[in-house]
């Protein structure tokens, strides 16, 4: 419960029962059970088949950038977070979370990673919640991973929706999709705000001849959390079937 949050093991299960590949764990309460909680966390995603990023068991650790392979094309997948909600690992732990403020250490994550896969992947918790506006910080970073050689930003902790847009790189003109934030995918949240999100495909095409991997496109497709009364039969609807008989049953209509 608030503010320290934890869940039991079988949310990680239909996670990856759905066809989750990649688990970020750099968010505001990755330290709300401590060491203990990493550590159970990540003992757990090994029983999984996904990459778990966003914390790990130490430097070493850290330095394994997990890659994913599909159809010929590999992706270094990279998390951080912006903050831990003032929890701080022990100053003699050996386990590893990666802080917005460490610019050194993500350029360097994304070089080693670009050395390795045809894409980087930075999923990354940032920003002010309940908020479209975007933080100077936010803009700044994304651009900096951008020339860094980041393809593709995900980013996430505002719990609305945010600015999805292309940056170019300064080096090679390369067009990067950055999503600034998606929402919720699913949630028991106060707000109709809050139970606005969406689900983001991005197509990157590889010249097999030259090696080279662009970016081709992408679809933004709108979901809609609902629930009713006492946040009962959580589900999740596309934007585009979800009525206005739906909607005036909403159990968020009583906030």
């Amino acid at each position: 419960g608030y503010p320290l949050f934890n869940s039991p093991t079988e949310v990680g299960d239909e996670l990856a029962h759905l066809g989750f590949d990649v688990i970020n764990q750099a968010n505001n309460h990755v330290l709300d059970m401590g060491e203990k909680g990493i550590k159970a966390a990540l003992d757990y995603w090994d029983t999984q088949p996904v990459k778990a990023i966003g914390a790990y068991r130490n430097d070493a650790d850290l330095q394994n950038i997990r890659i994913v392979e599909a159809k010929g094309i590999k992706t270094a997948q990279i998390g951080i977070t912006e903050m831990t909600n003032g929890l701080y690992l022990p100053k003699n732990s050996d386990y590893r979370i990666i802080y917005a403020s460490e610019a050194e250490l993500i350029k360097s994550q994304i070089q080693k990673a670009k050395s390795m896969a045809d894409i980087v992947v930075i999923s990354v918790h940032w920003g002010t919640e309940d908020t479209y506006t975007l933080t100077d910080q936010q803009k700044k970073l994304a651009q900096e991973m951008v020339d860094w050689g980041a393809d593709i930003i995900f980013g996430n902790h505002p719990h609305v929706v945010q600015q999805l847009t292309l940056l170019t790189r300064a080096s090679d003109g390369a067009k990067c999709p950055v999503i600034f934030a998606f929402g919720n995918f699913i949630s028991g949240q106060l707000y109709g705000r809050n139970m606005v999100s969406g689900l983001l495909s991005v197509t990157m095409t590889k010249n097999f001849q030259t090696g080279k991997t662009t970016y081709s496109g992408m679809k933004f497709e709108p979901i809609v959390t609902h629930y009713g009364a006492g946040f009962a039969n959580l589900s999740i609807y596309p934007l585009n079937e979800y009525s206005e008989g739906l909607a005036r049953k909403h159990g968020v209509r009583t906030r």
